[in-house]
């Protein structure tokens, strides 16, 4: 896939950040991040406006919205905060083929995707589109790359002003600590990413319902998975997991302690056991990135480009009724995983657009 680099430059907010909003400290939450950027692409329909006028109205309400995410213009200070100087974030303007962008939407293989990214998840310099934005997971979490989305379109289109005030308040719920002990790294190892295999999984609205219905998929969750589509998502692809290994995690989720307890657990026995295989689930069902209209429409697909092992990722569809779960395995494993009775039952592999 050939993507061109029309442009790129930093843009700095419109207002400068107060100097009592200079130090942005990051929560304990924030510090508890995996080391990786955070991608999401949005995918638009052809519009009759030119590409032209698209970009440069992208390009004239950025540092607007930089003005309402100022620590989004700064740069990390150390484990603790963010100098919010407004340095400015970078905004770049590519071209790609069209019919390049089909094949993608037809296939929605994960390695096209990373092709379409400036900053490469794990730190690396790659190659842009232009719908796409990309933040460090210690500065924002999903919920708040879709908040960012919308906040951008919002003062992109007609009404040229978003509705709520974003409010920075995670350190004040959860203050920062010494995490000097406590790593993540275990969990996103480069030389792993080569190995990996990123499958997309499609459970539809109708699967969704089935999946609720069946007790022994929810072990016993199924009065909350009645409510929410994560939960029973992530109970049937629980269930395929080795069963010593769920009995392992259950017991110690369950432990007293509470959830930074527990994390710090896992760190501890991921560092002391290098053949102990760790399964994370990441949720970003409910975030409204379907609702981002620049002005253009609303997307006809979203999707995150990110590789990592034995996780899952969770993201609505796009009528909002069914799951779109990208998971990522061994080789070997996903062969398995693949051929699962189960999985062959609920979803549906890497269906196109």
């Amino acid at each position: 896939m050939e993507v061109q680099i029309i442009s790129k430059e930093i843009l700095k907010p419109s207002s400068y950040t107060p100097h009592h909003l200079r130090t942005y400290k990051l929560s304990v939450l924030d510090q508890l991040a995996p080391p990786h950027y955070i991608p999401i692409i949005l995918f638009y329909s052809p519009s009759s406006e030119y590409f032209c006028r698209k970009s440069d109205h992208l390009k004239k309400s950025f540092p607007k919205t930089l003005t309402h995410f100022y620590p989004f213009a700064g740069r990390i200070k150390d484990d603790f905060s963010i100098n919010c100087n407004d340095d400015g974030a970078a905004f770049i303007e590519a071209d790609v083929d069209t019919g390049e962008i089909s094949m993608v939407l037809e296939q929605a293989d994960i390695n096209q995707l990373e092709q379409l990214l400036q900053c490469s998840p794990y730190g690396k310099s790659s190659k842009l589109s232009t719908d796409h934005i990309c933040i460090w997971h210690a500065v924002a979490d999903a919920s708040t790359l879709a908040t960012f989305a919308n906040s951008w379109a919002a003062i992109t289109s007609v009404s040229n002003n978003i509705s709520n005030e974003v409010i920075f308040e995670g350190t004040t719920l959860f203050p920062p600590q010494d995490l000097s002990s406590f790593s993540l790294h275990n969990f996103v190892k480069e030389d792993e990413l080569r190995e990996i295999v990123m499958r997309r999984f499609l459970f539809d609205g109708s699967k969704v319902a089935a999946l609720r219905a069946e007790d022994k998929y929810c072990n016993g969750c199924s009065r909350f998975a009645e409510e929410n589509e994560t939960a029973t998502a992530t109970a049937i692809y629980w269930k395929l997991l080795p069963s010593d290994n769920s009995k392992l995690a259950r017991e110690k989720l369950h432990a007293g302690g509470g959830y930074f307890n527990f994390l710090k657990k896992a760190g501890e026995q991921a560092r002391k056991s290098p053949n102990l295989r760790v399964f994370g689930f990441s949720s970003w069902c409910k975030f409204p990135f379907y609702e981002a209209d620049f002005g253009w429409g609303k997307p006809i697909w979203s999707s995150p480009a990110l590789k990592l092992n034995r996780v899952a990722i969770f993201l609505d569809t796009k009528d909002g009724k069914g799951i779109e779960a990208w998971i990522g395995l061994s080789k070997d494993d996903m062969v398995k995983f693949e051929k699962n009775p189960s999985i062959l039952t609920y979803a549906s592999f890497s269906p196109s657009m």
